[in-house]
């Protein structure tokens, strides 16, 4: 009878782990820059996730992003110009992949001309 608890209670941790690793990820974007984003776009692995037009200190809605994706890779268009992120260095090791919840980032404009992201509590 013991070892049939001990297994069924193996089953429970390992089924409610396995769940907890799989649930949907959604990702908001908030303009933390003085100029508007024209467009702003998620890359992930089954197409980019477009956010739309932000003004500064605007918020966009939550979208579901793939699962596996770590700090978040952005296309980011101002007055016609495709701005880089100020970590496109290619040795980099990859951030881990974000666990199911709800995230919001911060894009700012740096004074190189790139952008940075930072994720909001």
């Amino acid at each position: 009878m013991r070892i049939l608890m001990v297994w069924v209670s193996f089953l429970m941790i390992f089924s409610a782990c396995a769940e907890e690793e799989t649930g949907p990820i959604f990702i908001q974007i908030t303009n933390g820059s003085s100029i508007t984003f024209d467009s702003v776009s998620l890359y992930t692995t089954q197409g980019n996730k477009p956010y739309g037009t932000l003004a500064p200190g605007d918020t966009s809605d939550y979208q579901k992003a793939n699962g596996g994706i770590g700090e978040p890779t952005l296309l980011l268009v101002v007055n016609n110009d495709t701005i880089p992120s100020i970590y496109t260095v290619i040795d980099r090791a990859s951030p881990p992949p974000l666990s199911p919840g709800y995230y919001t980032y911060e894009v700012l404009i740096t004074e190189m001309g790139g952008y940075d992201v930072r994720k909001l509590p």
